[in-house]
């Protein structure tokens, strides 16, 4: 199985405790689970590409960069 979700580039459209939101050019948002280490780097509205972890379970899928 592939994952569905491999690299985002988009701009940091917020950051809270472990989880930060990237808007693609295309208007989508994806919330994003990271390290608070990675996410203090951060400034809302700075353009970012991430590697991403695609975990899939019964009942949610979630990001992680």
């Amino acid at each position: 199985m592939y994952p569905m979700i491999a690299y985002l580039t988009g701009t940091v459209a917020n950051i809270s405790q472990r989880k930060s939101i990237l808007m693609t050019e295309s208007g989508v948002g994806y919330l994003i689970l990271c390290k608070q280490s990675f996410l203090s780097n951060l400034s809302i509205g700075e353009k970012q590409s991430l590697f991403i972890h695609t975990h899939v379970r019964e009942n949610e899928i979630k990001l992680f960069g």
